[in-house]
C-alpha cells in the first residue's frame, strides 16, 4: 500500500471518501469494471493493484495479467490506487479503492484537489455503482489523508500514534473493525448498525425501524428540525443529509439509544 503524502503537504490535505456495506458478492468483474471506470471519469489512472487481501501491490498492467489466468470468476477482493508523484517518487494516492466479499466492504477515497469529489459526486458515485456492487449501508466522511483516509473505511487506524488524547478515537475506529464478529457471535448483523453519524448517510429499511427515544428512525427524523432530512436513495434504500452543524447534536441522541457501533461500550476494544 503506498505511503501518506509526506507531512508537510499532507497535514493540510483532505480526501473524501465514500464507505457502503455490501449487500451482495456479486461484484467479481463487473464491480471491477465499474470501479475502473471511476478513476478514469475523474481524469486520474489507475497505476497500483493487488487482487488478494495479502498481496502486494504491483503495476496495474501486470495485475490485470495475472488475474486474467486465475480467472475473474475468483476475484473476492481488490485493491487500485492512482498515486502521487513528487520528485518522481511516490508519495501517497490522489484515489483509493477496495473491495472485500468476505470481509463485507467497499471504499472509494479521492483527495480534495480533485474538483468532482463533493457530495454530490459520492451520492451520484454510489447510484452508478449500486447494481454491480449493492449495498445495505453507507457513508460519505472527510479525513486527512496523512490519518489513513482509506484504512479509516474499514476500522484501521494510522497516524494517530499513542498520545492519551487519542486514545477515544483510536478506539472508536477500531470498534467498526471489530463489529462483524462481535453481532455475529450473538446473532445479529452488523449491517443493521449504523457506524457513526456522518453529514451522508445510506441506510435500508432495517436502520429506519431502529429505535430513536421510543420512535422508529424514519419518524424521528421527520418529527423535529435540525435532524437532517431522509429522501429516498434507489431500489429500497434512503439517503440521510445532516447540516454539519446538527451532527454533533443527532450523533448525542443515537448514542444515548445505542444505535452507534463507535461508542458501544460493548463492542472492542473495551475503554
Amino acid at each position: 500500500m503506498a505511503k501518506p503524502a509526506n507531512p508537510d503537504r499532507g497535514l493540510s490535505r483532505h480526501t473524501r471518501g465514500f464507505w457502503p456495506l455490501p449487500g451482495g458478492v456479486r461484484t467479481r468483474y463487473v464491480g471491477f469494471e465499474a470501479v475502473s471506470l471511476e478513476f478514469e471519469a475523474l481524469g486520474t489512472r489507475p497505476d497500483l493493484i493487488a487482487f488478494e487481501k495479502d498481496e502486494k501491490m504491483v503495476p496495474f498492467g501486470a495485475g490485470l495479467e495475472r488475474q486474467r489466468k486465475r480467472g475473474w470468476d475468483k476475484v473476492g477482493s481488490f485493491s487500485i490506487k492512482a498515486s502521487r508523484l513528487g520528485g518522481g517518487f511516490i508519495t501517497g494516492w490522489c484515489v483509493s479503492a477496495g473491495y472485500s466479499a468476505e470481509a463485507g466492504y467497499f471504499f472509494f477515497c479521492v483527495g480534495s484537489d480533485i474538483a468532482k469529489s463533493d457530495d454530490g459526486y459520492f451520492i451520484s458515485l454510489a447510484r452508478r455503482t449500486f447494481d454491480s456492487i449493492p449495498f445495505d449501508y453507507g457513508m460519505i466522511y472527510r479525513r486527512r489523508l496523512d490519518l489513513g483516509a482509506d484504512l479509516y473505511a474499514v476500522g484501521l487506524i494510522a497516524g494517530l500514534g499513542h498520545l492519551k488524547e487519542k486514545e477515544a478515537e483510536r478506539r472508536a475506529i477500531a470498534k467498526w473493525m471489530h463489529a462483524p464478529d462481535h453481532f455475529r457471535e450473538r446473532n445479529d448483523s452488523y449491517a443493521s448498525h449504523l457506524r457513526d453519524v456522518y453529514e451522508v448517510n445510506f441506510l435500508s429499511p432495517v436502520h429506519l425501524t431502529r429505535p430513536v427515544d421510543g420512535t422508529p428512525l424514519q419518524e424521528w427524523v421527520s418529527s423535529a428540525p435540525r435532524r437532517g432530512v431522509l429522501k429516498p436513495f434507489t431500489g429500497d434504500r434512503s439517503v440521510w443529509k445532516i447540516e454539519k452543524s446538527d451532527v454533533a447534536s443527532v450523533r448525542e441522541r443515537l448514542i444515548a439509544n445505542s444505535l452507534l457501533v463507535a461508542y458501544q461500550k460493548d463492542v472492542p476494544p473495551f475503554s
